[in-house]
């Protein structure tokens, strides 16, 4: 049995899906799933309100504009040699374009 088969498997079936799910990006029935295993979990339940409060706290920093030869570098260090820039979750999209407060992209895609 896989852990996607358990209704309640262990925190690391969980682990890298907890940022997704904070950011309510996952679909629908793994975000259910998630949800169900955070419900009984306090250590999963913790690590989402810390995951809250960090998202919370990096959202009041000031956008800087970043130079595309450094950001060029900084994605070609350990990953494919089409990064991806300035890749943000669904929920992270949607309440960034919601924020009056934030300017628009710091640079084209």
């Amino acid at each position: 049995m896989t852990p996607d088969q358990t209704p309640l498997a262990g925190c690391e079936a969980f682990d890298t899906l907890l940022d997704e799910f904070v950011e309510e990006s996952l679909d629908a029935a793994e975000s259910e799933r998630v949800s169900a295993h955070v419900a009984t979990c306090e250590t999963c339940a913790a690590a989402c309100e810390a995951l809250r409060r960090a998202t919370r706290a990096l959202a009041t920093l000031p956008e800087i504009d970043c130079p595309d030869h450094v950001i060029d570098r900084a994605a070609a260090i350990g990953r494919p040699a089409t990064p991806t820039r300035h890749r943000l979750s669904a929920g992270a999209q949607q309440r960034h374009a919601a924020s009056p407060a934030r300017p628009g992209p710091r640079h084209a895609a």
